[in-house]
């Protein structure tokens, strides 16, 4: 029911099938016109976070009723099934349908505030993870996903950014610029309404970025074009601060650790071996490279990595010594400080009464229900950088 209010109640299928497979090393999703598959591992819903974190994906899945097997980019439909489909839209299919998937449980009632908020943020430090969004935009990854997001490789987070990723971040900021814009009248619920008319006036072809743009202007009130331009076709930094402000959140650090907690940048893979290196880290400037098998820190044989880390601070001169390709080598590091990627959507000091009323009617509570703690988080699903 709440995701078909987006869309003024309209539920395009008679039924709706969902398609679970529950089996060890399941995941993802795929949606149909008026079905989906999900795969979940078989322990996945406890505790009550992790399940949360499982609602997501059926809300996501579901989602794409609208959007993306109605609601499409002109390029993505009727199919030529026998060459790649090819669109800069998918930060709108996917991108939007991100950020939604945990608005709707929120509004629905199924997770609280704390808990919508810290998958925010945690999307917000994914972001800044991933040197790549400094160099591939949201429109061209979106251009470039038979080439690039399904075909991963070490280097991939240095050399492009998710449309999933980004484009739900985009998303967040097109939102909140809307309410901002209208005092609250009108939302990017009004944009896709806008582009639900346009497939039932015309369901045999898909939109076009003219009119989305259109229908971004409707809702705004204004002409959307600079933060397009900036968010979608740009690669420079997205103005989470300023743009969130404006429904009184501030972004703060998530733990008190401070400037002095040390970071080597890089993503632990099995067997003690390096998965990834990250552009612009200690560990890419000293020349450790994905592959080398991480054998001992300053001469003692290396157990948990984050727990050795812990013991150092920022600036403090490291040695690993590391496998690679069969032979023994030392490489020193200096470890970085804090890159500021951990985070936490909280208050901001001096919030008034209309970013206190924005809020609400963003998300449907208080700001101070933003206080509360969203309790312990879900196991990542994939390995962090460190």
């Amino acid at each position: 029911r709440t995701a078909a209010e987006v869309f003024g109640g309209e539920v395009p299928c008679r039924s709706y099938t969902f398609l679970f497979h529950v089996l060890e090393g399941a995941g993802g999703g795929l949606e149909h016109r008026d079905s989906c598959v999900c795969g979940f591992p078989p322990f996945a819903f406890r505790p009550k976070r992790s399940y949360q974190r499982q609602l997501s994906l059926i809300s996501h899945e579901y989602f794409h009723t609208w959007n993306v097997k109605r609601i499409r980019p002109a390029e993505l439909g009727p199919f030529d099934y026998g060459a790649e489909n090819y669109t800069r839209l998918l930060w709108v299919s996917e991108g939007f349908t991100s950020y939604y998937d945990g608005l709707i449980l929120r509004r629905a009632g199924l997770t609280s505030v704390p808990v919508f908020l810290d998958g925010l943020a945690r999307m917000i430090r994914t972001l800044g993870e991933t040197p790549g969004h400094a160099v591939d935009s949201v429109e061209q990854s979106s251009f470039d996903a038979w080439i690039k997001l399904y075909r991963p490789h070490e280097n991939l987070r240095n050399m492009t950014v998710s449309y999933y990723l980004k484009g739900a971040l985009v998303a967040l900021l097109i939102d909140l610029t809307i309410r901002d814009a209208t005092d609250g009248a009108k939302s990017l619920d009004d944009v896709l309404r806008a582009l639900w008319a346009g497939y039932r006036a015309r369901p045999e072809r898909g939109f076009t970025e003219s009119e989305l743009m259109e229908a971004l202007a409707g809702a705004a009130g204004r002409s959307l074009e600079p933060e397009i331009g900036a968010w979608v076709k740009g690669t420079g930094p997205l103005p989470f601060e300023e743009t969130l402000a404006r429904v009184g959140l501030a972004l703060v650090p998530s733990d008190g650790s401070g400037p002095s907690r040390p970071w080597l940048g890089i993503v632990p893979g099995e067997g003690g071996k390096v998965k990834e290196v990250l552009d612009g880290s200690p560990a890419r400037a000293a020349g450790l490279n994905a592959g080398d098998e991480l054998i001992a820190l300053d001469g003692f044989r290396l157990g948990d990595l984050s727990e050795r880390l812990a013991e150092k601070q920022a600036a403090d001169r490291v040695v690993f010594t590391v496998c690679r390709r069969g032979r023994l080598r030392e490489i020193p590091v200096v470890l970085g400080g804090d890159p500021g990627f951990d985070r936490a959507l909280r208050p901001r000091e001096g919030a008034g009464e209309r970013e206190e009323r924005l809020f609400t009617g963003w998300l449907g509570e208080p700001l101070s229900a933003a206080k509360e703690s969203a309790g312990p988080p879900p196991k990542e699903p994939a390995p962090r950088p460190i």
